[in-house]
């Protein structure tokens, strides 16, 4: 049958091979709004974090009231995990060492 149609075969390889590289990436297909709006709401609470930590540099505020700002982002925080618990974010180990090298470079850079 292959010797007949070797075309289908390789045709049929082909799709596979094309699914095989796809697949990490098809949840995000799948849910690329959610996603993308989850990206933008992280983002601003990354922004929100950001700025008490400067609030913290700069001010001599009570530690109480940071401590306090810190939880309600913190709350912020778990009601967007809450909010998007259906969507799972494949873990990408490359993408990850690369962010931790750049946080890294980020954090000697602008506080070490």
């Amino acid at each position: 049958m292959w010797d007949k149609f070797p075309e289908l075969w390789a045709s049929i390889v082909v799709i596979s091979q094309i699914l095989h590289i796809a697949k990490p990436y098809i949840p995000f297909i799948k849910n690329y709004r959610e996603f993308n709006e989850m990206s933008l709401l992280y983002d601003s609470l990354y922004l929100l974090y950001e700025k008490l930590w400067f609030d913290y540099r700069k001010t001599n505020k009570d530690s109480k009231q940071i401590e306090k700002a810190f939880y309600s982002l913190r709350r912020k925080e778990h009601e967007i995990s809450k909010r998007f618990k259906h969507i799972i974010c494949p873990i990408m180990k490359g993408m990850i060492k690369e962010s931790d090298n750049e946080t890294d470079i980020i954090l000697k850079t602008n506080y070490f």
